[in-house]
């Protein structure tokens, strides 16, 4: 185990600090997690101390929570006695099963060890690990996409991730070209087909009643103005959705996996989106990047490569086929290793890096 693993182990001001988090902070995590069904059994895994098993708790949930650290559990356990240390390795709940599992990692090796240890097909997380570490580089090819999301990226921000291509190429990585024209008709459905609206405002209206009417005034502005799950536009939606993603293994014929900008943008301050014209077009353009993936049924990770000329954190989307999860998370794994973690890459936020601890 690693000193900055041990330093999260047995300390009580990190477990102080987490407990004076707002727990707004992790609602939408939580609201995630919720499992579909009232009563419905939820695991959250490094439950920290305690704020989302007692989150769906109150929801009505039947949650546990499981957690390495000491202090934290020490804390978790004021929530709920389901919350219970644990070793790491293998979850103490025998042949238990979940209706919803979740877990906020910090890195692309965290969240391949969560993955191998929650996954029936594995329920090892070493040897999952194991597994993937054997994938490398040189059988991997990386597509870059000839679409509008790269065109369309902010210059500095581009810079950042051709630097961060330039050095998985020096490790070995084969980039190649692809056309990325289906990622730009997706985006554009995704847009305009009014899918996401109905189908969040239909889920507002049956689990959160009540919350339309306390939205933000620019959020709800939105929904309002969205289909019904029972119109015309929603139903040629989601047949249209069905064609583009019936041609989506066609991105994938000369890569194993695309590249993409995990945002285009620099974040704005929320000061300056009170406009909803502004408002619109910063949302729009966050959305962009990732929301190609989610159109076509596929599966993607992003990871921290640098930073823009504002220092915001810079994403690297990684996109791979639907079902191909094994794969995308070797090759997450794999640049993490050959370009550094989060905090190797940027340091720790000023926030964490005022409590002690390792540098």
């Amino acid at each position: 185990m690693g000193e900055q693993q041990s330093y999260y182990l047995e300390n009580e001001e990190y477990a102080d600090f987490l407990e004076g988090w707002d727990a707004g902070f992790y609602a939408k995590y939580a609201d995630t997690l919720c499992p579909d069904e009232p009563g419905g059994k939820a695991l959250d895994v490094g439950c920290g101390v305690g704020q989302v098993v007692k989150r769906l708790m109150d929801a009505g949930h039947e949650a546990h929570g499981v957690e390495v650290s000491g202090p934290n559990i020490e804390k978790a356990k004021r929530m709920s006695d389901r919350c219970q240390l644990y070793d790491g390795r293998t979850l103490p709940f025998g042949d238990a099963s979940f209706d919803s599992v979740g877990a906020l990692t910090r890195t692309a090796e965290d969240n391949a060890y969560f993955f191998g240890a929650v996954d029936p097909a594995w329920g090892d997380a070493n040897a999952l690990l194991r597994h993937l570490s054997t994938l490398g580089p040189a059988s991997l090819r990386f597509g870059v996409p000839r679409c509008a999301i790269w065109n369309d990226c902010q210059t500095d921000i581009t810079s950042a991730l051709q630097r961060a291509l330039d050095d998985l190429e020096a490790h070995g990585w084969n980039r190649v070209s692809v056309d990325g024209a289906l990622l730009d008709e997706a985006q554009r459905l995704y847009m305009t087909g009014g899918i996401a609206g109905a189908e969040c405002r239909a889920f507002l209206e049956r689990d959160l009643p009540g919350w339309l009417e306390i939205l933000d005034p620019l959020v709800g502005a939105r929904l309002a103005g969205a289909p019904g799950r029972d119109s015309e536009r929603y139903a040629d939606s989601v047949t249209e959705r069905a064609r583009l993603m019936a041609r989506a293994e066609r991105l994938f014929e000369g890569a194993d996996l695309l590249v993409l900008p995990t945002a285009i943008i620099t974040p704005p301050f929320v000061s300056d989106l009170q406009d909803l014209d502004r408002y619109v077009e910063t949302n729009t353009a966050a959305l962009r990047p990732t929301c190609p993936a989610s159109m076509l049924g596929l599966c993607a990770v992003t990871l921290p490569v640098g930073l823009d000329e504002a220092d915001m954190p810079v994403g690297l989307q990684l996109v791979a086929q639907a079902g191909h999860d094994e794969m995308l998370l070797a090759a997450a794994l794999a640049v993490e290793r050959a370009l550094g973690t989060a905090e190797q890459q940027l340091g720790r936020p000023p926030y964490l890096a005022a409590l002690s601890g390792p540098g």
